[in-house]
């Protein structure tokens, strides 16, 4: 794959659900933190995986608002820890993230399991929206 197509990918990757629409006015996603994936199982589904080792389910907030999707990690304020780090690692900071869903994606679930916080996606179509094949009178 050449780095053209690394880059578009890239930029695609936050618009879900707009594989079949123009590419031609994507935005990119700046913010690396905390990694993550996004992965087209099929044509209508899609996840958002984040790596999220560290965060409880109550610092982390998941909100479809407009047409956008938003994943947002809160830090709890602790008491000052006496814990003494040779190394430290891992990060763990405030995030928020998002993505542009088209008009039919929703969010079909969201789980956290082993450090992992996935958002499943589907496009959803209702029949008024669908193609209608016109018969052609003579």
């Amino acid at each position: 794959m050449n780095d053209m197509n690394v880059a578009f990918d890239q930029l695609f990757a936050n618009f879900l659900g707009f594989d079949r629409h123009s590419k031609s006015s994507l935005n990119h996603q700046t913010s690396t933190f905390p990694p993550h994936d996004v992965i087209k199982i099929n044509n209508d589904e899609y996840m958002v995986q984040l790596a999220v080792a560290g965060y409880s389910k109550e610092e982390l907030d998941v909100v479809v608002e407009n047409d956008k999707l938003y994943v947002v990690g809160h830090v709890a304020k602790t008491s000052q820890s006496t814990d003494i780090y040779l190394h430290k690692g891992i990060a763990k900071r405030a995030f928020k993230l998002n993505w542009i869903l088209d008009k039919f994606v929703v969010v079909e679930s969201v789980s956290l399991k082993n450090g992992l916080l996935q958002v499943k996606l589907k496009r959803v179509v209702l029949e008024v929206n669908k193609p209608k094949h016109l018969s052609i009178l003579d």
